[in-house]
């Protein structure tokens, strides 16, 4: 008797072919994805590397910051010590301490939260560093950015209780009492009056890019896909 022919796996052909074009979905969003987040990070590099002196910061100009465009230039004005945090602990070099954000005054109006350094935890009390509290009009060049929460799940800030565990001006101008305070934290490089004992960071904001990576994972799936049916289906059946 002649052997009868298998019937074609329509069901099975079907959801190959959607699985296969959902994979190539995936594969075509991350390369969106790369080009940008390419860009993004080329326009950072373009603004961490202007002059700050050149680019007057002021309250309307920090308002406008988002989370993909920081701006680095310069402000002016004086810290208010009263009302200054200390975020942490974080641990720099082996040793814990706190990051230092302090309310900056500015000459031409408004407030802006101003992240001065880091400083070990036995020096975190301003009465233990004297040589912090630079009084006075001053000069400050850096960038501002909109603060990032470190974590989704995790220990929030009690403001009642001045304990910080990540900078949001919102909350530190209502605890505080803080009119016209700008959403974000201008991040400290230089200052015309220095303060000794804190230890500015040196960190930029540069997001992750593997949007490549996860582009070729999403093809080559698609590709393993296609490769198992025709050794199940297609090459049995020629």
């Amino acid at each position: 008797m002649r052997k009868m022919s298998a019937p074609f796996p329509w069901f099975v052909t079907t959801f190959t072919l959607l699985a296969f074009l959902i994979l190539v979905g995936l594969g075509g969003w991350q390369m969106h994805r790369l080009a940008w987040k390419t860009g993004l990070l080329e326009f950072l590099e373009s603004e961490y590397q202007k002059n700050a002196l050149e680019y007057p910061l002021q309250l309307v100009d920090l308002i406008k910051v988002t989370e993909t465009t920081p701006v680095k230039g310069f402000i002016s004005g004086q810290f208010n010590f009263k009302q200054e945090i200390k975020v942490g602990p974080r641990r720099e070099n082996g040793v814990f301490g706190y990051d230092i954000f302090t309310p900056f005054y500015l000459t031409t109006g408004g407030v802006v939260l101003v992240d001065r350094g880091w400083i070990k935890s036995s020096d975190s009390d301003p009465k233990n560093r004297p040589q912090t509290l630079t009084k006075g009009r001053q000069v400050l060049t850096g960038v501002a950015r909109l603060p990032l929460r470190p974590w989704k799940i995790g220990p929030d800030n009690i403001a009642e209780r001045n304990v910080w565990i990540y900078p949001s001006p919102t909350q530190v101008a209502q605890a505080k009492g803080i009119a016209n305070m700008a959403p974000t934290v201008f991040h400290l490089e230089t200052s015309s009056a220095p303060a000794r004992g804190l230890l500015i960071s040196k960190d930029r904001w540069q997001p992750r890019n593997k949007h490549l990576q996860y582009a070729i994972f999403w093809f080559a799936m698609a590709g393993v896909l296609l490769s198992i049916y025709y050794v199940r289906f297609l090459r049995k059946s020629s």
